[in-house]
């Protein structure tokens, strides 16, 4: 998870095209996305992913990490490229966030135990 977490933030930062909602004909400011504020937003509440998580979450919480990984990002592309209204897109967004911290909770329990087993 961390190195996709790596390459949505790379993809959003290094993005060098000028996209029509980037600028602005007439006066060439720069016009920001909300689609893409809003995603920044929530990546910057991302932090200190546990190493492994997502290989244990496939094997050991597979509904979670479908969440996670492939339903809820879909559902984020899919509502990005419709220009869904932001609250329903922001309500995604959150709901991924909440899916991500969930995980890591978890993974964290379940490791903590393993290490108390194993002492």
């Amino acid at each position: 998870m961390g190195r996709y977490l790596g390459l949505a933030r790379r993809a959003l930062e290094s993005s060098q095209r000028a996209l029509p909602y980037e600028r602005n004909e007439i006066n060439e400011k720069r016009v920001t996305d909300p689609y893409q504020e809003l995603v920044r937003s929530t990546l910057a509440k991302v932090s200190d992913q546990p190493v492994g998580m997502v290989p244990w979450l496939r094997q050991s919480r597979p509904m979670l990490y479908e969440e996670l990984v492939v339903k809820l990002p879909d559902k984020i592309h899919r509502l990005w490229v419709g220009q869904a209204p932001l609250a329903e897109f922001q309500r995604i967004l959150d709901l991924w966030l909440e899916a991500y911290r969930a995980s890591c909770e978890v993974y964290r329990g379940a490791s903590a135990g393993q290490r108390e087993e194993g002492e």
